[in-house]
């Protein structure tokens, strides 16, 4: 017998269809949220100002250590920022924190902090 229109198996299927898509609504405003409404281009420095990140349109950036400067190319993937630069520095995976902060790999024990666009 049906209930309300639907019998028993399409409402399971409609159910876990709207639960698939809440999730993935979910998701996509956590991503958003963490950059700033999709678009991570912009400056990036620990608290020393040792280590500046700048995420430029188009996927180009700059990485400095130290007064260093690298060219770098970027992309995200999912809550992974991947920065590849040119040179000794390689390629490096940020993770993105709560409030567009970005995590990079161990040794590091600061996080870069967004300070423009």
């Amino acid at each position: 017998m049906t209930e309300g229109g639907l019998n028993a198996s399409h409402r399971g299927g409609l159910i876990r269809r709207l639960a698939v898509y809440a999730t993935s609504l979910a998701c996509a405003a956590w991503i958003l949220a963490a950059f700033g409404c999709g678009d991570p281009v912009g400056k990036y420095t620990d608290s020393s100002g040792t280590i500046v990140l700048e995420l430029k349109p188009g996927g180009s950036a700059t990485f400095s250590f130290a007064g260093v400067a690298s060219q770098c190319s970027w992309a995200v993937d999912g809550t992974k920022l991947n920065v590849d630069c040119k040179g000794d520095i390689g390629k490096i995976t940020f993770n993105v924190g709560d409030g567009g902060y970005l995590w990079g790999p161990p040794p590091s024990d600061s996080p870069l902090r967004k300070v423009r666009d």
